[in-house]
């Protein structure tokens, strides 16, 4: 029988720093820079993505999806990427953009999260 940490853990979202951490040539330092400024930039869109989704601007959110597309690629967060690019290239219903908008906030939420107490970038 499986914990709750255990379920937690199942779904949050999988990611990888191989490539981030390529780009910084192993440093470390510059690691934490490049996921410092990743988090705040996230944290920055999801306030938008909300906002578009509230006034139903899906072109704004297809908008948002593909700028912020390219750093969730690099991190290898697939179940951030799938839903991301459904809404940027517009393959959404528009009876299903709330939920897959919903699926998106809340998976990049915790990534985020994952990446801010993993990496103690919260201090």
């Amino acid at each position: 029988m499986t914990t709750r940490k255990e379920r937690a853990k199942e779904l949050m979202p999988s990611y990888t720093l191989e490539k981030i951490r390529a780009f910084a040539d192993h440093d470390e330092e510059s690691m934490r820079l490049i996921l410092l400024s990743f988090v705040q930039s996230t944290q920055q869109n999801i306030k938008r993505f909300k906002q578009h989704l509230q006034q139903h601007d899906e072109q704004s959110l297809a908008d948002l999806a593909h700028k912020m597309l390219p750093m969730f690629k690099q991190l290898e967060a697939h179940t951030v990427i799938e839903p991301l690019t459904k809404l940027e290239e517009q393959q959404v219903a528009h009876s299903d953009s709330k939920a897959i908008c919903q699926t998106i906030i809340s998976q990049v939420e915790i990534l985020v999260n994952t990446i801010i107490e993993e990496h103690a970038l919260g201090e």
